[in-house]
């Protein structure tokens, strides 16, 4: 019995194409390909003080990765170098999606852009992101 690997974002995106192509005028005529972006996988947890975010991006390096903080909003994103192979190869099975990635997290408040710790580690980048001053509970004292 042969099985087959079921990939549920490609099986989505080649259905999304072969919609496209005949609602353009059939499944006959050739295609453009689409260049997809990618939003890798995401956890995230909450301190009273800091967001704790961590980001699958097996393979990639501190290089590939750009991250921006603005307000309360922070943007990973990136683009890893594409394998090169030699023009007398084939590719017998490719699986490993390539591509544009980009993630963005709104958080409910402003975050302190000074105090962003950021550290790439066995292709997982963390993120420890501390929550603006002005945000934080302060015990108001009674006279």
């Amino acid at each position: 019995m042969r099985t087959q690997r079921w990939e549920s974002f490609h099986d989505m995106a080649s259905f999304s194409h072969a919609v496209k192509a005949l609602l353009d005028g059939g499944l006959g005529q050739a295609q453009p390909t689409h260049e997809a972006t990618l939003a890798p996988a995401t956890d995230v947890s909450e301190t009273l003080d800091a967001y704790k975010v961590c980001i699958s991006l097996p393979g990639l390096g501190p290089d590939d990765v750009n991250v921006t903080v603005h307000g309360n909003v922070v943007t990973v994103s990136g683009e890893p170098k594409v394998d090169e192979m030699p023009s007398d190869n084939k590719w017998l099975l490719k699986e490993r999606l390539v591509g544009k990635y980009s993630r963005s997290m709104t958080f409910t408040v402003a975050l302190d852009p000074d105090k962003v710790v950021a550290r790439i580690e066995h292709g997982v980048l963390h993120l420890h992101l501390q929550k603006a001053a002005r945000e934080l509970p302060r015990q108001i004292r009674l006279n």
